[in-house]
């Protein structure tokens, strides 16, 4: 019998320097560059918030004054990096305000839920069969997304690296704690763990069934914002 697990932490991934959003980045933290009358951080954290998780960090070092500044007026907690530590050294960073399990997010597209919150979904899938479960979508269906998929899925739902895969990932897991105890220290890539997990046949996947925009420069912004509302 599949086990259910009590989830209620998130980190949402704002550190970056989001060079390729230049110039709008010059003076904005790439999570706040507002998309369709909001800044794009909003669309992860509102999804999380109404998945009904309490404690919810978000990472951050380029302009964290301003980050600090808009994050004053909602409920997560910051947490400052002295230097860059990319994705998993970000995380790793965090672990002792996170659950057991937790969520992660970037915070550099935007996923939007179709009937049900998405978060409640990865939560309800999550099980002791896994260690990692990753968002993905057909990449036909990716907004905005000209690149080729990243990922494939095999029968057994196990997800498999293929740099021209049926599937791009959204940028939304879970994870356990545990995923990250022989990880090394500073800066380094969420994709070491996506490795490791995969060799061990404990990378899962949920597939997406709502939008996915693919937010990664000026350009990108000014697509979407022609629709209006997301």
């Amino acid at each position: 019998m599949k086990k259910m697990n009590k989830i209620n932490s998130a980190i949402l991934l704002g550190a970056g320097f989001g060079t390729r959003m230049k110039p709008l980045s010059n003076i904005t933290p790439k999570p706040l560059i507002e998309v369709c009358g909001k800044p794009q951080i909003r669309y992860i954290f509102d999804t999380i918030v109404d998945a009904g998780i309490e404690n919810i960090f978000v990472n951050t070092h380029y302009l964290s004054d301003k980050m600090a500044d808009y994050f004053k007026d909602h409920d997560a907690t910051l947490i400052f990096e002295n230097e860059a530590l990319e994705t998993g050294g970000g995380v790793k960073n965090a672990l002792n305000h996170l659950g057991d399990i937790f969520v992660v997010a970037n915070t550099d597209s935007i996923v939007i839920s179709d009937k049900q919150n998405f978060i409640n979904k990865m939560i309800q899938k999550f099980d002791d069969s896994m260690d990692g479960l990753l968002l993905l979508i057909d990449k036909e269906k990716a907004s905005n997304y000209t690149g080729t998929g990243d990922l494939d899925v095999e029968e057994n739902g196990n997800v498999v690296r293929n740099s021209n895969g049926k599937y791009v990932f959204c940028g939304v897991q879970i994870l356990r704690k545990s995923c990250f105890y022989d990880s090394p220290d500073g800066a380094f890539s969420l994709n070491l763990i996506y490795d490791k997990l995969q060799k061990k046949g404990r990378l899962k996947t949920i597939i997406h069934t709502g939008n996915w925009y693919h937010i990664s420069t000026p350009q990108d912004v000014d697509i979407v914002n022609k629709k209006g509302k997301l």
